[in-house]
């Protein structure tokens, strides 16, 4: 029973629930000691959103369920707040990183066109007149 104290929850609600239930199936915790143990391992503002849910069933299949729907909810909006974090903390000017289009269209009229290359005597190929994309 001590082991199911050191589960901590940390981001994802199905995996902390099954770690706990899995504990459990040895300990055979049931009832209000059961749902203490659930409760026990969550964030602050997890146990917020729990407490403010109002009416917890008594029924222990119920009380995970609820559970589960008040953490889905948690970590979908904690993902949209890191989204919209990032978007807004971008800067507005950023350079080009080498995969963009920018980038890539520069290198392009920097290639030398294969078809201007003839082959010398000695087999080597070198280039008889160097043409970019640019004079095409």
């Amino acid at each position: 029973m001590r082991k199911i104290d050191y589960i901590i929850y940390d981001g994802d609600i199905e995996l902390y629930i099954n770690k706990i239930e899995i504990m459990n199936t040895r300990a055979g915790l049931s009832g209000v000691i059961w749902r203490e143990k659930l409760k026990g391992g969550l964030t602050r503002p997890m146990k917020k959103k729990l407490s403010n849910v109002g009416w917890l069933s008594d029924d222990d299949i119920k009380f995970v369920e609820v559970l589960q729907e008040v953490g889905k909810n948690l970590e979908d909006k904690v993902k949209e707040e890191n989204r919209s974090h990032r978007k807004s903390s971008e800067p507005k000017n950023l350079k080009k990183t080498p995969g963009s289009k920018e980038v890539k269209d520069h290198n392009a009229s920097h290639r030398v066109n294969k078809k201007t290359r003839k082959k010398s005597d000695k087999g080597d190929v070198t280039p008889c007149a160097l043409v970019t994309t640019q004079d095409m």
